[in-house]
């Protein structure tokens, strides 16, 4: 998912923009992932100040403005100023194109609920003690994991108190970016927030 981490890069008259934009390429996209053309304005993400996006990729995008100036003996002279606006996981790649991540997980009619808008995708199972989390990294790497049950330990002893309960399906619920499973196991009440 998305780290809360965002830095901005200024560069003024950088003559040079595929180099700068090659910085947007993180090791988590293919090759030519960026876009270092200017984006059409009906795909732009525009701002009040003029500025807009020409180039996105895993992990930033770079902003550009183009302001054309005048001076005392009439000759114009365009200057264009950029910066780069960097964030972990800003962006995923779907169908060949650089789209906003999000953190949102869809409950799905048939069980269970998906995240799926971000560059690690997950899977949240409708009934925990049959099925198991799934964690897709951008890399194509499945983790899956499932909770058992909970135990409890010190220096002086350990004790196991309760495990999963069957049919642990009950109140999967999505709220936006947060999977809830309530009362999953035998021997207390416990839930589990992902």
């Amino acid at each position: 998912m998305k780290n809360i981490f965002t830095a901005v890069v200024f560069i003024l008259a950088a003559p040079d923009y595929a180099s700068h934009a090659a910085t947007l390429q993180g090791t988590t996209g293919p090759p030519n992932a960026v876009s270092t053309g200017v984006v059409s304005s009906t795909n732009a993400s525009a701002s009040p100040n003029g500025y807009e996006i020409v180039a996105r990729g895993p992990n930033g995008r770079t902003w550009q403005r183009i302001n054309v100036n005048t001076n005392a003996s009439g000759k114009a002279r365009a200057i264009t100023n950029r910066f780069i606006e960097l964030e972990t996981g800003m962006h995923v790649l779907k169908n060949g194109q650089w789209i906003e991540s999000s953190e949102s997980i869809q409950v799905q009619a048939t069980g269970g609920a998906l995240a799926q808008n971000g560059p690690y995708q997950a899977y949240f199972p409708g009934d925990i003690y049959n099925d198991s989390l799934r964690l897709t990294t951008p890399e194509g790497k499945v983790l899956e994991s499932r909770p058992v049950g909970l135990a409890y330990a010190d220096d002086q002893r350990s004790e196991w108190i309760a495990e999963l309960k069957p049919g642990s399906a009950a109140d999967l619920l999505s709220s936006g970016n947060q999977v809830l499973y309530t009362d999953i196991c035998t021997g207390c009440r416990l839930g589990l927030s992902i």
